[in-house]
């Protein structure tokens, strides 16, 4: 009943990919008996630490790098970008929480290599994780600016529930997209068990790129 309810939860946000951290070979097992039928492509690294990461997807997985941070792994795929009418490029990663000082420093190290990853490409890009850092945070701030990302959270119609329960995992997105749609993905078992969002091609900046190519 705990599997059930919480894929049930997952699959019923009918979202095209789905980026998952903290993946050990019990939840991998149930993805892939719960998810394969309509998610048919996918990869993983099944770890039995918290560094687990896998990504499902409607749509064709066009390329799989790995790189790692130390010992953390940390995947960047490209996606065939059916709906969207561009391949894009999906930057998953978990890092570990700031909970001391050394901490502190691998997090900035381990934003700064997501950052690079995310600017090698010249693909329309996202990057989703578990950051363990709530929005305001200078690391998170680095992340975002270096990499001229935004942060899909900001289309939310809802705000923190509480000054406690700050946001820690995030999806964000280039500018070549527009995020139209956001929300928690909670069940009453777990409470919160991630976010989604919903994008669309930012034409703005489409015509834009279109009048200065001219």
């Amino acid at each position: 009943a705990t599997y059930d309810e919480t894929m049930a939860s997952i699959i019923n946000t009918n979202a095209d990919v789905l980026s998952f951290q903290e993946v050990t070979p019990d939840w991998y097992s149930i993805f892939q008996g719960t998810l394969q039928k309509n998610y048919p492509y996918s990869t993983a690294m099944v770890r039995l630490d918290p560094y687990g990461l896998a990504i499902y997807s409607k749509t064709p997985i066009l390329s799989v790098d790995t790189f790692f941070y130390k010992e953390i792994p940390n995947l960047a795929v490209t996606i065939s970008g059916d709906k969207l009418k561009a391949d894009y490029r999906l930057v998953s990663s978990y890092t570990d929480p700031p909970i001391y000082s050394l901490a502190l420093q691998n997090l900035n190290e381990h934003m700064a290599m997501i950052s690079d990853e995310v600017n090698k490409s010249e693909l329309p890009t996202f990057a989703i994780g578990d950051y363990n850092a709530p929005p305001w945070w200078e690391e998170i701030r680095f992340l975002m600016n270096e990499s001229q990302l935004h942060d899909s959270r900001s289309c939310a119609t809802q705000g923190l529930d509480n000054l406690w329960k700050y946001p820690v995992d995030y999806i964000f997105h280039s500018s070549e997209f527009e995020c139209i749609a956001f929300d928690k993905v909670e069940n009453t078992l777990y409470g919160h068990l991630g976010i989604q969002a919903a994008f669309q091609i930012n034409i703005k900046e489409k015509n834009e790129s279109a009048a200065s190519i001219k």
